[in-house]
Order: C-alpha cells, then sequence, then structure tokens
C-alpha cells in the first residue's frame, strides 16, 4: 500500500518521459552512451536515479519500487526527515 496513490515521474537524460501510475509500463528508445534514469514525485523530496551506459540494439528493463526507507524518514522526521533521506519516494533498478 505504500505509496499506493503516488505518480513517479520518469526522465531520461534531463527530458520528462513518462508519469506511471502504479503498475503502468513505459518502453521507449535511448541512443548509445550515457544514460541517466530520474525518478521522481511532486510530493516527496528527492529523486532515485540510475546511470548506465546503452551499447546499440541492447534491450533494458528497469523497476520501479516504492522506496521504504524515504517513508521511514518521512515518518520520523516528516518532510525535513524526507528531505535529509535525500532519495524520494521510489527506487528504480535493473529488472530481473
Amino acid at each position: 500500500m505504500l505509496y499506493m496513490a503516488m505518480s513517479a515521474s520518469v526522465e531520461v537524460n534531463g527530458q520528462k518521459v513518462a508519469s506511471l501510475e502504479r503498475g503502468e509500463t513505459y518502453t521507449g528508445v535511448v541512443v548509445p552512451g550515457p544514460v541517466e534514469i530520474r525518478v521522481s514525485n511532486w510530493s516527496a523530496p528527492g529523486a532515485s536515479s540510475y546511470s548506465f551506459k546503452a551499447a546499440p540494439g541492447k534491450t533494458y528493463r528497469f523497476t520501479v519500487s516504492p522506496h521504504g526507507g524515504n517513508f521511514v524518514a518521512s515518518l520520523a522526521g516528516g518532510l525535513i526527515g524526507s528531505a535529509i533521506e535525500g532519495h524520494g519516494a521510489f527506487e528504480i533498478a535493473p529488472a530481473q
């Protein structure tokens, strides 16, 4: 239930590409080279990011999920605790 009503704003190399609700997916193309994916939400300070070097013709998959550490920090210290924790409301990781 953690962050069930929060949408995840997804940026690739500084450009917003999607606003994902729980269970939604996004498919896009990235050019070969350095890539940074950032995930955030307007109501939570901080953002999660993942960087990698994209190879030509390769497919990459990532999962965005709630970041429990941010939730605990916000419970303990409110908005200030969440800002100090700094990783935002979501985690992003390569899909297995």
